[in-house]
């Protein structure tokens, strides 16, 4: 039967609009107080009528309903979108408003966000947003995905957190989360085990994500040979496969091996025609031969970096222009370089130095002959942040030495057209980045400042800052190693270091030293230099402060009564690789199995802190340990050890091995570089021979002995007390370091 213009009716006589109104409201009883109030707003249409109308009003009020129904799921998906970092919920935006599909299109020009952060002119906070408005337009492009993910680790390291663990789950190979988790695990672990791990998954297998994961893996780690191993099979066996090709040409690219990255992207052209990547990077690898060819025409070929190139045309240039400088009576203007005042040994020993010249300069005294004029500034790179690189800050600062951070003043002075870098700033883009920030931001204020000598601490800095050295024509160079030669640290091997180190020997007025004999011989012999060519400054120790605060007291005293005063090993250290911290447990682990009252003290913090802690509970040490962490007091600590244990794979003369013979206490150390010139064998300590490989039962025989010979410990900290104050005495020290700063070598 049919009413009010032909729409069917139902038992109760109601026509189906009415039903199916009525219908609607029934089933949504959660709202049905809400809707009451609206109950007869279809009868004035019903009555009219007018069918059009009353069916737009139920069709809007049903999805009215439908939308009320679901505002608990909306309630948790707000919780959710909540939970979401920018990036994710950026992304939401854009999938549901339409954003356009596949990565970022050639033609739009994505902001060089990273390179305008790096060089000051924009803050990681204000590029966030012009990056967020492009993904919400691309929500698909893991180009901006991963650059948004690389600046947010800037602002928000636990939102980048969820936003790579995201990423992860987004791609099938995941080759920048790849990276950042080798990189995570590096930190943690140490380069050591991180390689061993990838060795470990080193098989038959053709698999392209293995073969790729570890070609990447190896690059990162500085195995090159290894990574093009890798990438000869993935091109063998996954020849057809765009990112293998992609990451082969990105890797030529990142060493600077143009020639061949021509060679390699010309191929993959013809191999994948539709593929824009190969084209556009084939015209900017041109672009940049075609720079060096300008700079240094015939120098590039395949085989050699283009950093290579450029950095030796432009040591030439600026080592012709160089003079030998006078020899001064005095020490005038002087400046320290370092990369940070962290709480490393050599970051110690360049304040030691700093406050001991810059007193001296204040009361114009002289120090070996030399009248100490001064004024003397120290420069950092970077203070603060997480790696406590302010750690010596405040001693410095109480002394009224000048401290200054290169590392935030603008590139180029802030005009790069008036800088005296404008005449390599064309090509500063092919040198490392170390060495291509250095030269920006330190050279313009160095020629400023005109200092007679400038000291520039450790490999890395030296890489860094030397260049800008030379460039503001500072007349005397003194370049301080601390360890062995980069040559033997392959996890700080880079290829440009040798030809610097190589050419700045060459330099008139520049001097290269090293902390220990050995150091020295063995930069000699990766140099091909002639003996005493590298000069000898041995550290300086001053008044170690045995005093501590109260809190300090109190948690050494509770260690005392939970472990009573037993045989105690201590160490003071950076928890890292070198100084093989797993191992030091487990040789503690075996002196505590035979003297059960002995007890350990370690003092430092580092990466692998964390594993040694969780080592020592799982074999039931935890007890018997204390884990200092960082301190400023570590001159009483070593007043609570009977015994300083190191097991370093390398060193330059470890000024714990030194300060705690200072203080009297025996010590035992691999003889590596500098420690066996720091220690006299079985006079003040033991020296471990085996240093590559430490010879665990005899290391611990050797322990067992001393904890059970008291006397002897006495002798050999008394001997040790004489002999180091002897030989590492601060004013000798202070001596040696004015010379070299003056005229170019310590005075016997």
């Amino acid at each position: 039967m049919l009413a009010s213009g032909g729409l069917p009716e139902n038992d109760a006589g109601e026509s189906g609009v009415a039903a199916a109104w009525r219908a609607s409201h029934v089933c949504r009883t959660p709202h049905r107080r809400r809707w009451s109030r609206a109950r007869s707003w279809p009868s004035t249409a019903l009555q009219r009528g007018d069918l059009e109308e009353v069916c737009a009003l139920v069709k809007d009020k049903m999805q009215r309903a439908r939308r009320l129904y679901s505002i608990r799921g909306f309630t948790a998906r707000l919780r959710e979108w909540k939970r979401d970092d920018p990036v994710t919920a950026a992304i939401r935006r854009g999938r549901r408003n339409g954003g356009k599909p596949g990565e970022l299109p050639a033609h739009v020009v994505a902001p060089s966000i990273d390179l305008d952060i790096e060089s000051g002119r924009l803050d990681p906070a204000e590029a966030m947003g012009p990056l967020l408005r492009l993904i919400e337009e691309y929500p698909e492009s893991d180009q901006l995905y991963i650059a948004a993910a690389r600046i947010l680790d800037r602002i928000d390291r636990k939102a980048a957190r969820r936003v790579w663990k995201k990423f992860f789950e987004r791609i099938s190979i995941t080759l920048e989360g790849y990276r950042r988790t080798l990189r995570m695990q590096t930190a943690i672990r140490g380069r050591e085990a991180t390689l061993e791990a990838l060795h470990a998954s080193s098989d038959d297998s053709r698999s392209l994500e293995l073969l790729l994961c570890r070609g990447v893996g190896y690059e990162m780690l500085g195995e090159a040979d290894h990574a093009d191993a890798c990438f000869r099979d993935l091109l063998a066996f996954h020849p057809d496969v765009e990112i293998v090709h992609r990451e082969y040409c990105r890797l030529l690219v990142t060493r600077g091996l143009l020639v061949d990255a021509v060679q390699a992207l010309e191929e993959a052209i013809e191999r994948f025609p539709s593929a824009n990547w190969f084209s556009r990077k084939l015209g900017t690898v041109r672009g940049s031969i075609d720079d060096v060819e300008a700079l240094a025409p015939g120098e590039l070929t395949a085989g050699r970096p283009a950093s290579l190139v450029v950095l030796q045309r432009i040591l030439d240039d600026l080592i012709a222009e160089r003079t030998d400088p006078p020899a001064k009576p005095y020490l005038g203007r002087s400046l320290l370089l370092t990369s940070t005042l962290g709480p490393g040994g050599a970051e110690r020993q360049l304040v030691n130095t700093a406050l001991a010249l810059h007193a001296a300069m204040t009361e114009r005294r002289t120090i070996g002959g030399l009248q100490m004029v001064g004024p003397l500034v120290v420069g950092v790179r970077q203070t603060g942040g997480q790696q406590d690189n302010d750690f010596h800050l405040s001693a410095l600062a109480r002394a009224g030495v000048s401290v200054f951070e290169y590392g935030r003043w603008p590139a180029a002075g802030g005009d790069g057209d008036l800088s005296i870098t404008a005449r390599y700033g064309h090509h500063m883009r092919f040198l490392p980045r170390q060495m291509a920030e250095g030269i920006s931001k330190l050279a313009d204020w160095l020629a400023w400042q005109s200092p007679d000598v400038v000291q520039i601490w450790q490999d890395g800095t030296i890489y860094a800052t030397a260049l800008a050295a030379l460039i503001a024509r500072v007349p005397r160079i003194v370049l301080m190693v601390r360890t062995l030669p980069p040559i033997d640290r392959r996890d700080r091997l880079k290829p440009e270091y040798e030809l610097l180190y190589r050419r700045l020997l060459a330099a008139p007025g520049v001097v290269l030293a090293a902390n220990a004999a050995a150091t020295a011989r063995r930069y000699e012999e990766w140099l091909a230099q002639p003996a005493g060519r590298v000069r000898v400054l041995r550290n300086g120790i001053s008044f170690v402060d045995r005093d501590a605060p109260a809190d300090v007291r109190g948690l050494a005293e509770a260690f005392d009564r939970q472990t009573g005063h037993g045989f105690t090993v201590g160490c003071v250290m950076r928890v890292d690789e070198n100084k093989r911290p797993l191992d030091w447990i487990r040789i503690a682990a075996g002196l505590a199995e035979h003297e059960p009252t002995s007890r350990f003290i370690v003092v430092g913090d580092g990466p692998l802190l964390g594993a040694m802690q969780a080592y020592a509970e799982r074999i039931d040490l935890g007890p018997r340990i204390l884990f200092v962490g960082r301190s400023q007091h570590v001159g009483f600590w070593y007043t609570r050890f009977d015994l300083l244990m190191q097991l370093s794979r390398h060193e330059g003369l470890p000024n714990s091995v030194i300060e705690a013979q200072v203080l009297g206490i025996p010590v035992m150390a691999t003889a590596a570089g500098g420690s066996a010139e720091a220690v006299q064998r079985g006079v003040t300590g033991e020296l471990i021979d085996d240093v590559d490989v430490l010879p665990y039962t005899a290391i611990v025989e050797k322990l067992v002995r001393l904890a059970r010979a008291p006397e002897r410990r006495a002798r050999m900290g008394e001997a040790a007390r004489a002999w180091a104050g002897r030989a590492f005495s601060i004013e000798a020290m202070l001596a040696n370091t004015a010379s070299l700063l003056s005229d170019g070598g310590p005075r016997t």
